[in-house]
C-alpha cells in the first residue's frame, strides 16, 4: 500500500453564468452547498474551497451566506475550510479576502500573478499578493499558492527571498482553464521540477496536482495515476503522484481561485 499522504480538495460552486454540464447542479444556497460538501467529505474529501457569495451566487463582501454555510458544514464534518481571495469581480483587495475574517477559515487561496481570463485580465499584482499574505499572517491562515503559469513560480521565489512567503509552501497548479497551461503529464512534470523546494532540496513543501479539469480532460491521468468519479453533481479526482505530500484539487467548471 502506498504511504503517500493524499489530500482531496473540492470546489463545489461554479461562477454565476457558467454553463453547467447536463446532469450537474450548481449549488448556491447554504443548504445546497453544505450538502455537497458533507457528501464529498463522506466520500473522502479533506478540504473544501469556497468563495464568499450572496444568495444568488454572486461574489460579495457580506459574510452572511458563507458563515451560514460553515455552520451547516461544521455540524457534520471537520473538513478543512479554504476561503478564496480570488474571483473576477469589482471587489476591493480587502473585500476579496473577506473569507479569512471568518475564524473557521483555515486555508486561503493566494493567486500568484495576473493572467488572461476569457476576454479580460484576471489581475493579481505583487502589491496585491503582499497585502493578502499580510492579512493571512495576522489571522494564522495558511496560504495555498495558485499557479496558473510556470512563470508564477518565479514570483514565488521572489516573495520567499523577500520573506513575504515562508516555507513550507503549498502549491496548486491551476491547469486546464481558459487559455491556460493544459493538464498534461509534461506540464505537471515541468511545474514540479520548477518548484523552489525541488531546486533547494527542501522536503517539507506540499505539491498539488492539477485543478480546473473537466471530465473530458482527465484522460491524461488514467491508469495508475488516478481514478475519477462524479457523484451528487460534484466531480472528484484522486491523483497519486510521487511526492512527500500531494494535494489533489477538483473544481467546478471554470471556477476561479
Amino acid at each position: 500500500m502506498s504511504t503517500n499522504k493524499v489530500i482531496i480538495s473540492v470546489a463545489p460552486v461554479a461562477h454565476v453564468g457558467t454553463v453547467i454540464p447536463a446532469g450537474a447542479k450548481n449549488p448556491v444556497a447554504p443548504e445546497e452547498i453544505a450538502a455537497e460538501v458533507i457528501g464529498c467529505a463522506a466520500a473522502g474529501a479533506s478540504m473544501v474551497h469556497l468563495h464568499v457569495r450572496d444568495g444568488a451566487g454572486e461574489q460579495t463582501a457580506d459574510l452572511g451566506t458563507y458563515t451560514c454555510t460553515l455552520d451547516l458544514v461544521r455540524r457534520e464534518t471537520d473538513i478543512v475550510i479554504q476561503g478564496s481571495t480570488g474571483g473576477k469581480s469589482t471587489l476591493s483587495l480587502a473585500e476579496r479576502c473577506v473569507s479569512i475574517n471568518e475564524p473557521r477559515t483555515q486555508v486561503a487561496s493566494l493567486n500568484m500573478g495576473s493572467v488572461n481570463f476569457g476576454e479580460g485580465v484576471y489581475v493579481n499584482t505583487l502589491p496585491d499578493i503582499r497585502f493578502w499574505v499580510a492579512e493571512m499572517k495576522k489571522r494564522s491562515v495558511v496560504p495555498e499558492l495558485e499557479v496558473f503559469d510556470v512563470s508564477m513560480l518565479g514570483t514565488i521565489d521572489k516573495l520567499v527571498t523577500e520573506g513575504v512567503l515562508v516555507p513550507p509552501l503549498n502549491y496548486n497548479f491551476c491547469l486546464g482553464f481558459h487559455a491556460r497551461c493544459w493538464p498534461t503529464r509534461g506540464t505537471c512534470i515541468i511545474c514540479h521540477r520548477c518548484c523552489r523546494p525541488v531546486r533547494t532540496g527542501a522536503t517539507s513543501t506540499r505539491v498539488c496536482t492539477t485543478s480546473g479539469c473537466w471530465r473530458s480532460r482527465w484522460d491524461w491521468v488514467r491508469g495508475p495515476y488516478a481514478s475519477a468519479s462524479r457523484t451528487a453533481g460534484t466531480c472528484r479526482l484522486v491523483a497519486w503522484r510521487r511526492a512527500t505530500w500531494i494535494w489533489s484539487s477538483v473544481w467546478s467548471p471554470w471556477s476561479v481561485c
